[in-house]
């Protein structure tokens, strides 16, 4: 029987979805006006200055995330999800009162993003994996994929044009409002903190070394967690490309919505193969992973507006999809294996080893930067999307880890269903 979601399911999905349009004009959008800064160097100055932008997002945000961590989980969660939306807001304030202006301010704005996001999802990762059983795990994650591909259909294709019409400044008027709207719905979130609850990273990782079956479970999830971590970079990539080859923040909007509605009928293709035994689920994932691969390597043979359209179709699917099959099994593991009270400790390991590797791969840009080469950062790109074969595989693995679990529990359940019949009838 199929259950939907409740008052609090909905809020905390609610919330999360208006951030996922927040982060679109706050990362995507503020990425491309700082690429715009120097047209003529993107890829010297300009990816220099998008380096430092990410670096010192990332710096903050793992800093912030670990400290936040020891708090959340101590206090009512959602009084730090509240103050992430208000960091968020003086942050788009900013952008409306000084314009063109917080542009120059690249390290302040980039460790202002992260301190908001490091409040946001230090609390949100932890109400998640407590608000949804997890049994619906996987129907939240479904639902926040669709939605943020439809969000993704939309928005940026509005924003981009806005943007190019109008000034930066005048689109976070009205992104003002939505964080707004974004607190208000928070307040419809009621959350009971539980009276056991404490970080305890160092009880926790004696844990995983002395249960080694524990271990070998939840370790997919940290390898996904580490090449996740160049995953992050491959929009801002896409960004950078977008700019250079079409010149406009509509084109970037434009390509977007296309791909994403790309993205949702694949997902729902995907959905319906899932649901048979026969399909080869690995072959899937391996295929999905190593379109971008073979894209980026047509791409660098005969770099031109087409094959760059192709490798970021294919990026893009793979972005999602890989947003779709991690989520999921990031959550639903740490559960299955009944670690409730590890959950934030779970969340702590996987963000810090994600935004570490990111923060690398950036300073890697700043490195490549000094050649001023677009051949030379193909080459990167190249080496970055290489991973994505081998992080498909992870997830797949991930998953069989979750099916296994599965099992055992429909097993579980139909002995205990069988015992308590055979019960019923010795009773009679």
């Amino acid at each position: 029987m199929k259950r939907e979601l409740n008052r609090n399911q909905t809020a905390l999905l609610s919330v999360h979805m208006l951030r996922m349009v927040l982060e679109l004009f706050t990362s995507t959008f503020l990425t491309s006006h700082i690429i715009a800064l120097n047209p003529d160097n993107i890829f010297g100055s300009g990816l220099i200055n998008v380096a430092v932008l990410y670096i010192s997002q990332y710096i903050a945000y793992i800093l912030v995330y670990i400290i936040n961590s020891y708090f959340v989980d101590r206090s009512n969660r959602t009084v730090f999800l509240r103050i992430g939306i208000f960091v968020n807001t003086c942050f788009l304030i900013a952008i409306v009162l000084w314009g063109e202006i917080i542009a120059h301010w690249i390290i302040l704005a980039g460790a202002i993003c992260g301190i908001s996001n490091a409040f946001y999802y230090s609390s949100f990762n932890v109400m998640k994996n407590e608000l949804v059983d997890r049994i619906y795990m996987k129907k939240f994650s479904i639902l926040t994929t669709i939605i943020t591909n439809l969000i993704n259909i939309v928005v940026p294709t509005v924003l981009g044009l806005l943007i190019d019409v109008s000034s930066y400044s005048t689109i976070a008027i009205y992104i003002v409002i939505m964080t707004a709207i974004q607190f208000v719905i928070s307040l419809f979130i009621k959350y009971k903190k539980r009276d056991d609850s404490k970080l305890e990273m160092r009880k926790y990782l004696k844990y995983l070394k002395e249960n080694p079956d524990a271990r070998n479970k939840v370790k997919y999830t940290y390898f996904n967690g580490l090449m996740a971590g160049i995953k992050t970079t491959y929009k801002v990539v896409i960004i950078i490309l977008t700019i250079f080859a079409f010149k406009t923040n509509l084109s970037l909007g434009i390509l977007s919505s296309v791909f994403s509605l790309i993205t949702i009928g694949l997902l729902i293709l995907y959905r319906k193969a899932e649901e048979k035994p026969k399909t080869n689920k690995l072959l899937i994932y391996l295929t999905v992973g190593t379109l971008p691969l073979i894209s980026c390597i047509i791409f660098m043979i005969f770099t031109n507006q087409i094959t760059f359209v192709i490798l970021n179709c294919f990026l893009t699917i793979a972005i999602y999809f890989s947003d779709y099959f991690g989520d999921a099994e990031r959550d639903a593991i740490i559960k299955h294996l009944g670690l409730y009270e590890f959950i934030a400790e779970h969340n702590v390991i996987i963000d810090t080893l994600k935004y570490t590797v990111s923060t690398l791969v950036y300073v890697v840009f700043i490195l490549i930067a000094s050649f001023e080469s677009i051949t030379v950062f193909n080459t990167l790109l190249l080496i970055m999307i290489a991973v994505c074969p081998f992080k498909f595989y992870m997830m797949y693995k991930q998953r069989i880890v979750r099916k296994e679990f599965e099992r055992q529990l429909k097993e579980k359940a139909k002995l205990e269903k069988e015992q308590a019949k055979l019960e019923a009838e010795t009773t009679k």
